[in-house]
């Protein structure tokens, strides 16, 4: 690999809109554009587009503390993201949309910060 050429690729982009730490950045497709998916202290989800760093729709709402972990996932044909922090639930959301998908997964007695997906015998797990 030519290092010199492949640091070329890499750029500076600046997501200007969360008003505190970001916790955790993802990756997804939308609309065949590639999108970065950030996450932080302030109890926001955001979605930026990675070719320009514009944000891509309106912040998803509804934790109510820091977000410390978000993720993406395939669901029934649709991409998710997955988000946990300070208020001990789960979310998950509607890429495209930005809607929660069902109600956030409450049982937690601590904050969530780590996440992960998978796939299991095709189905989500």
């Amino acid at each position: 690999m030519n290092v010199p050429a492949a640091a070329a690729v890499v750029r500076e982009l600046r997501l200007t809109g969360h008003t505190g730490a970001v916790y955790g950045v993802a990756t997804a497709l939308l609309d065949g554009r590639l999108v970065l998916i950030s996450a932080g202290k302030d109890a926001t989800v955001r979605v930026w587009d990675a070719a320009t760093g514009e944000p891509v729709g309106a912040p998803f709402l509804g934790h109510t503390a820091a977000i410390h972990a978000v993720t993406t996932a395939q669901l029934n044909g649709r991409t998710v993201v997955v988000s946990a922090g300070d208020d001990d639930t789960v979310r998950v959301w509607d890429l495209a949309t930005g809607k929660p998908v069902g109600p956030p997964l409450i049982g937690h007695t601590a904050p969530v910060s780590e996440l992960t997906t998978a796939q299991l015998d095709g189905h989500p797990s």
